[in-house]
């Protein structure tokens, strides 16, 4: 008996002198949005209306009214999502019908508001808004809902509730949506570390790692680096988001090995180090090796390589500078001796002895029944460097930039005597 007289005062005719009309709305439709979420979102559609309309020319039905008529009719709520508004409002007894359908993009939800006649099915008014959050996006549909009202109805949407007790005339809009922060701090970083960062083609900061504040959603981001290669990608930046890029090396990287060690070697004419080169960065080309090397000569070796590539050469070919040594062996009486004769710790052979030797041999052993005299060399390169050696603890060096005079053994007094009046401090 219930349903059925409440069926008859929504479908009974106002017996005022202005009939009025019944507006209904429509369960919001989303694929992929939690359906309490769309409950709510018609509930403050239905709460905005109820502000602004005029109660004496309308109506607005509630959600259980709706169900209501539609089981004692023999109908379902198959159709109360909205995708056959005119023939729910029909059904129902409602003159005019909303409908709210939600989308989710990549980086935000959609609402689209509809306003029909249901006599007629005409589109009186459409609204459509959007949010980066679908709580704010429900907290915001109250609001929508009221400008959709007033572009399909115009002067039957009064923007304010009257009081006829007070005779005030006005209302107070406290329904203004604050959104929440559309920004977020996001850390970049990159590896190797500080690369340049770059955001939508702006500068973001000059050196990885660092933090910025930035908006939410897609934003192209590149990051740059000398001698590496710059990178760029979209990114959907959320909340706690980290950024983070591998860099790829704009530049080769070169070894090289030899038989020798300590060897200065040159890059195309400047000086990179010593042997051996390991992981040595270079830039993408053409290129020459060479030496540069008092004690040592060596090829050129000219190559090629492409970023990210390794050339390795394992055994780069050098040849010591030459120089030569002309020793002979006297004893202390001027008599010729055969002795052996080391340069360096190698045997060479016996004396008297000529032979090629390295620029940069450094010493000169004369051995004579186990008994050893040494003597350091300084030999220029392509030169024959003549060393005569006496026995008896006395080392001469006879050639064109020396003369030496035997001294007999004894004592001798060497400087300024007391009798000497032109003596230096020194001496």
């Amino acid at each position: 008996m219930y349903r059925i007289f409440l069926l008859f005062l929504l479908l009974l005719p106002s017996l005022a002198a202005a009939e009025i009309k019944r507006l209904a709305v429509l369960e919001f439709s989303g694929i992929g949005v939690d359906e309490n979420l769309l409950l709510l979102m018609g509930e403050e559609a239905r709460s905005g209306i109820i502000k602004v309309v005029d109660r004496n020319e309308i109506l607005v039905m509630t959600r259980e009214s709706m169900m209501l008529v539609l089981q004692d009719m023999g109908k379902d709520a198959s159709c109360i999502d909205g995708t056959c508004e005119v023939e729910i409002a029909r059904n129902i007894g409602a003159d005019y019908v909303i409908s709210g359908a939600v989308v989710k993009t990549s980086d935000e939800y959609v609402l689209t508001l509809k306003l029909h006649e249901s006599e007629t099915g005409r589109l009186l008014a459409s609204n459509i808004a959007d949010a980066t959050n679908l709580n704010t996006l429900r907290k915001s549909t109250s609001n929508f809902s009221r400008q959709l009202m007033a572009e399909g109805f115009g002067g039957v949407v009064s923007n304010a509730e009257s009081s006829s007790a007070s005779g005030f005339q006005g209302g107070f809009d406290d329904d203004w949506q604050l959104e929440g922060s559309k920004e977020t701090i996001i850390h970049f970083d990159s590896e190797p570390k500080d690369a340049i960062v770059m955001l939508d083609g702006q500068l973001l900061c000059q050196s990885t790692p660092c933090s910025k504040q930035v908006s939410l959603g897609g934003h192209q981001i590149s990051m740059q680096k000398e001698r590496y290669k710059a990178k760029k990608m979209t990114v959907e930046l959320k909340k706690g988001e980290k950024v983070s890029f591998q860099l790829d090396p704009d530049f080769g990287y070169l070894n090289v090995s030899s038989s020798e060690t300590g060897i200065s070697i040159l890059l195309d004419g400047k000086n990179v180090g010593k042997l051996p080169l390991k992981e040595l960065e270079i830039t993408k080309g053409s290129h020459v090796l060479s030496i540069e090397d008092k004690c040592y000569l060596g090829k050129e070796y000219h190559f090629s390589i492409s970023s990210g590539e390794t050339e390795t050469v394992a055994a780069y070919p050098v040849k010591a500078r030459s120089s030569g040594i002309r020793v002979s062996v006297l004893d202390k009486d001027s008599n010729a001796k055969e002795a052996k004769i080391y340069v360096d710790g190698d045997y060479l052979g016996l004396s008297p002895l000529t032979e090629k030797v390295n620029l940069c041999s450094e010493e000169l052993v004369v051995e004579v029944g186990g008994q050893k005299t040494r003597k350091a060399l300084s030999l220029e390169e392509k030169q024959v460097e003549d060393v005569e050696i006496v026995l008896g603890g006395e080392k001469l060096v006879v050639g064109n930039r020396y003369k030496a005079v035997l001294i007999p053994s004894g004592t001798f007094q060497m400087g300024c005597t007391s009798e000497q009046s032109d003596c230096d401090d020194d001496e």
